[in-house]
């Protein structure tokens, strides 16, 4: 991570990483709620509680942001500490990656008229390269700079 990024994910740390940030998550595969620890932390030093369910063996994130904070994540922090590009450069590398993620989706779906709808979806380039191939596009994301 470049030293920027570190700062953004620090301040975001410091003004999310509180118990009032999260909410207990029940096992999403049998709605337990007794998990064994397995990490407390993901790669990029985020609080990522997981554990796996002591009923059913599944492994998932046993506490999770509540819905305000993760919208203000990706309002206003994710950009900065995931790769800190311009609209313009993120809008160019997405459509140049897009005809690889174009073939795969074609040769599942065939041809025909398809809708597509992309969460997360930045500052558009796959939406716009998928809308030149015919398909119906819908995009949502959180950060108004981008979108």
């Amino acid at each position: 991570m470049s030293e920027s990024s570190v700062a953004w994910r620090d301040e975001f740390i410091q003004n999310y990483e509180t118990e009032a940030s999260f909410e207990a998550q029940a096992c999403y595969v049998c709605g337990g709620s007794e998990f064994e620890a397995l990490s407390e932390v993901d790669r990029y030093g985020f609080w990522y509680p997981t554990g796996l369910c002591r009923d059913c063996g599944n492994v998932q994130q046993t506490a999770y942001y509540k819905e305000s904070v993760v919208k203000s994540l990706y309002e206003t922090y994710y950009r900065h500490i995931y790769g800190n590009q311009s609209p313009a450069q993120l809008f160019a590398n997405q459509y140049q990656h897009a005809k690889s993620i174009h073939e795969i989706v074609d040769a599942q779906l065939g041809s025909g008229q398809h809708r597509l709808l992309e969460v997360g979806t930045g500052a558009g380039g796959i939406l716009q390269y998928f809308a030149g191939k015919g398909y119906l596009v819908t995009g949502l994301d959180f950060d108004k700079d981008f979108i």
